[in-house]
């Protein structure tokens, strides 16, 4: 019996919903991990293990586990935490579920990674019970997004992966250009066509990803469309709300307001 697995997902607003292959000359090498660290006494009276996919990530789960064991000196706990690279967390996970060995008792897996994990045979525990004291307090598409068919909560969200936009504000007051006037993706294009002739052509206002999807999702979210169709649809990959993004990035390099993103994509 596959070793279940109670998962604390990551998920960003911007995500790839690129999926996985793992190979067979894969599984003859050991993924080593980047970093691994232990937060908790030696004496606890539990011990897990947690794998993920950002140090960070597991920073600040160390100090929530401090936080638990400062609440809760009756039932500390200690937790091992190991950082994969992205590829081989993932791969490592699957292979140790096949396996029926070896997988963590937590894991942060990677939203588009996630549904490699669902079916019938789902190796992830029910944490339906677990989470429901809870649920009027977490976002609820969050939690779907977690969900099995039949709503069985498998996964915990750990952040709503809002979307953002960061301007350099030095460089639009350097050429005079009000940005904080900016609501729609037409002002957002005008102000690049001011700051193209201001600046001569020598300043872009962003980058367009050839090599991930994230400006495709915010499109598909702002027309309330999915390519998956949702729960009671039908999957559909030629949306009129991806289309007018890719129409408008487009027309964004046709006329010099926007440059390629380094290697496909911006760094996260």
């Amino acid at each position: 019996m596959k070793k279940k697995l109670l998962s604390l997902l990551l998920a960003a607003s911007m995500v790839a919903t690129m999926g996985m292959t793992v190979m067979a000359e894969e599984a003859e090498t050991e993924a080593a991990p980047t970093a691994v660290t232990t937060v908790g006494p030696d004496d606890a009276t539990a011990k897990f293990e947690l794998w993920s996919f950002v140090d960070l990530h597991n920073e600040f789960y160390g100090k929530m586990v401090d936080l638990w064991n400062e609440q809760n000196p009756d039932r500390t706990i200690q937790i091992t935490f190991s950082t994969y690279p992205y590829a081989d967390h993932h791969n490592k996970l699957m292979m140790s579920l096949q396996a029926g060995s070896g997988a963590p008792d937590m894991c942060d897996i990677e939203i588009g990674q996630f549904p490699n994990y669902v079916g019938d045979d789902c190796p992830l525990y029910d944490l339906s019970e677990a989470l429901a004291p809870y649920e009027d307090t977490v976002v609820p598409s969050r939690l779907e997004i977690y969900s099995k068919a039949d709503g069985t909560r498998i996964g915990v969200p750990t952040h709503v992966g809002a979307a953002v936009m960061y301007w350099n504000a030095e460089i639009f007051e350097e050429y005079g250009l009000d940005y904080k006037s900016v609501k729609t993706w037409d002002d957002y294009t005008a102000l690049g066509e001011q700051l193209k002739e201001a600046s001569n052509g020598e300043v872009y206002l962003t980058s367009v990803d050839t090599a991930q999807v994230d400006w495709l999702w915010i499109a598909m979210a702002q027309y309330g469309e999915d390519w998956t169709g949702g729960p009671d649809g039908e999957p559909n990959v030629e949306l009129d709300s991806v289309k007018k993004m890719l129409e408008m990035q487009q027309g964004w390099l046709n006329d010099g307001i926007a440059m390629i993103s380094t290697d496909g994509a911006v760094k996260k």
